[in-house]
């Protein structure tokens, strides 16, 4: 995710669709083997997540991938 506006649209997609799902921070950081904090961070658009990871959270959430980014 290189560009901030990429950045910004990916956070919002992993914290819109974590909320769809009805789960915590806590949860979906276990399911997907990071940290709550590591999770909040990557919402607020506090660094960025690798590919494997937001394969992970988008295989853990069952969606496409492409839909962290169409938020």
């Amino acid at each position: 995710v290189r560009c901030l506006a990429e950045k910004k649209q990916t956070s919002r997609g992993i914290a819109q669709n974590r909320k769809a799902h009805a789960l915590t921070q806590e949860k979906l950081a276990a399911r997907v083997g990071i940290s709550r904090v590591h999770l909040a961070r990557l919402e607020q658009g506090i660094g960025a997540p690798s590919l494997p990871l937001l394969i992970a959270i988008s295989e853990t959430l069952e969606i496409p991938l492409k839909s962290l980014f169409e938020i």
